[in-house]
This record gives structure tokens, sequence and C-alpha cells, in this order.
């Protein structure tokens, strides 16, 4: 992970404590497409969205936890 700036990871919980949400800066060559699995530590995140700027070597992904465990 490469974070910068405005490019800064965060991780977020809901207001309803039922789901959680992460943001992950990566390289562009290595980014996921909407709708893509993320397996991180035992957990599925679901791909929401992917974000770059002209000419930056970054993205930023916003990820959705699932409620189901990898086996």
């Amino acid at each position: 992970m490469v974070t910068s700036g405005d490019f800064v990871a965060a991780f977020t919980e809901s207001d309803q404590d039922t789901e959680y949400s992460i943001q992950i800066t990566t390289m562009r060559d290595n980014k996921p497409n909407t709708g893509d699995i993320l397996l991180i530590e035992g957990n599925k995140y679901i791909t929401q969205t992917v974000q770059s700027r002209t000419n930056s070597p970054l993205v930023r992904i916003t990820a959705y936890l699932t409620k189901k465990k990898v086996k």
C-alpha cells in the first residue's frame, strides 16, 4: 500500500455498526475493477469504487465488507 497527501487510506465504520468499508491506495497497474472481491485477512470485501487522477500512478479503492468469511 502506498499513501500520500490526498490519497490517504482510511478505515471507517457506518453509523449502524452493520458494515465496514475501507479505502485502499495502490498503484494503477495493480488496481481491481468495480465488483471484484478483495481477500484481506480472511475477510471478503467487494470493490465499490475505483478513483484515479489523470497522469497519477495511484488509485483509491473503496470496498465494503461482506458477511461471509473465507474458509
